[in-house]
Formats: C-alpha cells, sequence, structure tokens
C-alpha cells in the first residue's frame, strides 16, 4: 500500500508502455515467418526480447554498463535492421501485386508518424521505425500465404493470349466467365509435373491454396492427378492432402507419390500408383514424417523419401515398401532428379545442417550423400530449385533469396560460376540443346530463358503465379509449366 502511494502513474508511464508496446508489434510483424517453422508464442518472444534490446539502445543512461549495454544491444539490431530492409525491398518487388492498398497506406503512415516522432514525441508516444518496417513485412507475408487462394482473370487472359502457350490443364474452367479484374477462387493447383513415358498423359501433384478451407473448388479434387495429352476429357484425381514430387518406378510398373497432411495417425502418406490407365491407388503407406519427394533404385530395390526440414531420409524395400534401416540427412526438397543408370541423383536444398552445400548427391546404392556447390552462403540458399544435364556434367541452382543461379560441377561438386538473375527465381529446366535454362520466378509467374553461357536473356513468357515447376517434354519440342493457372505447355519451336 505504502509502495503503490509512493509510485504515481504518470503520462511518462503510459507512454514509454505504449512505446514499448509498439515496438513489439512491429518486431513481431519483422519476425512473423517464424510462426510458420515453430509456433507464434516464439514470435512473440523473440518481438519482446529485441523490444527490450530497443529501449536500452535508446536509453539516455550515463556509465560504463550502460554504455556497454547499448554497444550490446545496438550489435543485434543494426544487422537485423539491414536484414528486414533487404527484406522489405525484395519481399514488396516480388509481392506488390499482391498488397491491398489499405496495407500500402498504413506502413506509409506508420513510416511518416516515426520521422515526425523520432526528436520530438506526441506526448509521451514515439512511434518507433521498425513499426513500418513490420507493417510492411507482416502485409507482404499476409499476400504471400493467402495470393493463391484465387486465379487473377487479367492473369489467365494475359497467359492465353501469347503466342506457343497453352494452358492445357486449367484449374479453372476457360470457359468460365471472368472479366479482368475479377478473381476466380480454388481449392488446389499444380505442383510438379511428371510426363508419362509413353508421351500420351501428364501426371502431376497438386498442393491446397489458402482459400482451400472455405471450401473453394477447382478442377482437381486430390493430390495425385492425370490428364491425357490429347482430348478433352477433364483430368482424374485421387488421394488426399498435399503432393509434391512423383517417383518413377518402370521396373515395378508403378509410381510412388509422397503426400503430407495432418493426418488421424501419420504426417505422411505413401501412394503407390499402377503406370497404366485409369489412375488409381493400389497401396498407402502411412509415415511420422512429412514426406515430400524421393527417388527409386532398380538395382537395389530402394526407395527413398525425403521429408521436409527433417533430419532423416526414410528407406523403403520399393517392392514391398518393408523398411530399411533410416540415413540422418537434412533435407528441403524443393527439387529432386535421379538417373536410374547412374544410381545416383542430386536433391536441393539438402545435406547437412547446417547446410554447406547447395545441393546434395547422393549415391542409391549404399545410400550416401555428399555436399555439392559449397558455399559460405549455403545456408542462405534454402527452398533453392535444380536441374543437371548429366551428359555434360552441369548442375545449375537458383536461389530465390539471393537471386544467383549457380552452376556446379557434378563431379567435383565445386562453384563453377554464379550469376545475378533476380530474386524470386526458383524452378530450374536445362535445354542442352539449345544451349538454353529456363527459370521460373515463383511470385512473378515468369518463365525466361537464358543463354548458357551469358544468362542473357533469350525469351520470356507468363505463365501465372506461384510457379512451381518446370519440366521439359521427353521429345524437347515444350516445356511444361506448373502453376495456381494449372500445367501450361510453351511451345519452344514457335514461341521463341
Amino acid at each position: 500500500m505504502i509502495w503503490c502511494q509512493r509510485f504515481k502513474v504518470t503520462g511518462a508511464h503510459v507512454g514509454a508502455v505504449t512505446t514499448f508496446i509498439l515496438r513489439a508489434v512491429g518486431y513481431f510483424f519483422c519476425v512473423a515467418w517464424l510462426s510458420s517453422l515453430f509456433a507464434v508464442r516464439a514470435a512473440v518472444c523473440v518481438a519482446v526480447y529485441l523490444a527490450a534490446l530497443h529501449s536500452i539502445a535508446r536509453h539516455g543512461g550515463r556509465g560504463v554498463l550502460w554504455r556497454m549495454a547499448r554497444m550490446a544491444a545496438l550489435l543485434v539490431l543494426v544487422p537485423l535492421y539491414v536484414l528486414w530492409l533487404g527484406m522489405a525491398i525484395v519481399l514488396g518487388d516480388l509481392l506488390g501485386w499482391a498488397l491491398p492498398s489499405g496495407m500500402v497506406i498504413i506502413a506509409g503512415a506508420a513510416a511518416v508518424a516515426a520521422g515526425m516522432t523520432y526528436r520530438h514525441r506526441w506526448g509521451a508516444v514515439q512511434i518507433p521505425p521498425n513499426l513500418a518496417l513490420g507493417v510492411w513485412i507482416g502485409g507482404c507475408l499476409f499476400a504471400w500465404w493467402g495470393g493463391d487462394a484465387s486465379v487473377r482473370c487479367n492473369d489467365l487472359h494475359r497467359a492465353v493470349q501469347q503466342a506457343g502457350v497453352q494452358i492445357v490443364v486449367p484449374t479453372v474452367p476457360l470457359l468460365t466467365r471472368c472479366d479482368p479484374d475479377d478473381r476466380i477462387p480454388i481449392g488446389r493447383y499444380p505442383s510438379k509435373i511428371f510426363e508419362a513415358a509413353d508421351g500420351l498423359r501428364y501426371l502431376f501433384t497438386t498442393g491446397v491454396s489458402a482459400a482451400a478451407e472455405s471450401g473453394a473448388g477447382s478442377a482437381f479434387d486430390g493430390s495425385v492427378c492425370e490428364s491425357l495429352v490429347r482430348g478433352n476429357a477433364g483430368p482424374r484425381c485421387v488421394g488426399t492432402g498435399t503432393g509434391h514430387g512423383i517417383i518413377d518406378a518402370p521396373f515395378l510398373g508403378s509410381f510412388f507419390a509422397p503426400v503430407h497432411g495432418a493426418f488421424d495417425d501419420a504426417r505422411g502418406l505413401i501412394y503407390v500408383i499402377p503406370n497404366r490407365e485409369p489412375l488409381s491407388i493400389a497401396a498407402t503407406l502411412r509415415a511420422p514424417l512429412s514426406t515430400w519427394d524421393g527417388f527409386y533404385d532398380d538395382r537395389s530395390d530402394r526407395l527413398g523419401i525425403f521429408s521436409n526440414a527433417e533430419m532423416i531420409v526414410l528407406l523403403l524395400r520399393g517392392s514391398t515398401l518393408a523398411p530399411l534401416p533410416s540415413r540422418p540427412m537434412a533435407t528441403w526438397p524443393n527439387d529432386v532428379r535421379f538417373d536410374p543408370a547412374r544410381h545416383q541423383g542430386i536433391v536441393c536444398s539438402a545435406g547437412e545442417f547446417p547446410p554447406s552445400g547447395l545441393a546434395a548427391l547422393f549415391d542409391a546404392d549404399p545410400f550416401q550423400f555428399r555436399s555439392i556447390g559449397v558455399t559460405p552462403w549455403a545456408f542462405l540458399a534454402l527452398s533453392s530449385g535444380c536441374d543437371w544435364d548429366v551428359a555434360s556434367g552441369v548442375v545449375e541452382v537458383a536461389a530465390p533469396a539471393l537471386g544467383l543461379l549457380t552452376e556446379v560441377d557434378l563431379d567435383s561438386g565445386g562453384v563453377v560460376r554464379s550469376r545475378f538473375i533476380g530474386p524470386g527465381v526458383r524452378a530450374v529446366s536445362i535445354d542442352a540443346r539449345r544451349h538454353r535454362i529456363y527459370v521460373g520466378d515463383y511470385f512473378r509467374g515468369e518463365v525466361r530463358a537464358l543463354d548458357a553461357d551469358s544468362a542473357r536473356e533469350t525469351a520470356h513468357w507468363f505463365v501465372g503465379r506461384y510457379l512451381n515447376d518446370l519440366r521439359l517434354t521427353r521429345d524437347g519440342h515444350a516445356l511444361l509449366a506448373a502453376s495456381t493457372l494449372g500445367v501450361l505447355r510453351i511451345d519452344l519451336e514457335s514461341a521463341g
């Protein structure tokens, strides 16, 4: 009671608390992406900790201890501000098309208010500069997570009006009335594409969109789909969850399709799908891991399944799905390439943890791997895309966060060269016959054909946002792309 009488709440106290809360809110939005890896409380704890450091850095206390504390706080905050400023610029460039105009106004108003109160507070309240930065980054992340909820009609019109570009498996019917400024909600859209050996059908996996929980529909009602190359029949789909890779096992007469999701007693499912029409599931294996992609080696009958952001590779007997001893390996398997003749493949990103290389080269029998493209900035290249040309021994890796396309020598594993091609590029496909490299911008939905030597752009096309995959057809005459618009085909003979 005596303490309460001595302590009097003043406007300065209210202002200090309000300023601290605004700082914490700004920092929370800056680190909101942590909630997708851990939990929301992790982002909250980091935000409060950073707000406390900010208060120390701004405190006018004297003495050696205060100066040391301020220096320590600045050593933490200054590099983070540089990082966040870079993130804000890159995300704004990539996702400006998806940002609501209201978010731009709020971030701008917060920036103006921060400038006005930096020296002269409003009463006792100071608007911190990190609030505007956090609102902008948080708005971009919100646009990222929700941007795949619909197909934009102007994107649809833009794609079909290009010469040589065809939507062969549309997410929404092409005859649907679609005014340029409209959006059509979708529940699923294609992820990875596989062309059947006979060239008569496309198989592809699908992922759920941000609008799936609201009941939005699309042409795809399952996680694994097929569509005939010729004919007007719609796609046939099976399975649940979110699909990613398709593993070819011609020796067994089947495909394996790992999917992931929140299932009753599993985090992943591995579907066994006969490689004949019609598409069907012959068997299902439930797995405790988030299963994404993998490989099958016919000589050893070894099926390898890569999980996402986990430290283990699931190994199975392909013919029986009997478990084999698993191997430790950190994987973020956006792309996997496997050569059955060499019994060898690549996966990116993967390797040790923390990663030392841009990709991992693995042998199937016995399973072992080594990092390739070893570079000090490999840890910044997560979620990268890659492709290889076995004949020339070239691996091309795209790091979307850094905007770099890096050539790696397959035999030595060394970095040959890195070229800046702009942030956001993830999908990669090597066209050795035309001496080209096709790269796909995930958010902008643009495919660029680059000269393999100079990285000079020789052609470009728009194929839809959230561009997940690029694959050359087996005859090399066309390039297949997977995006929110569906599966698209670029005729390379006529389109440029």
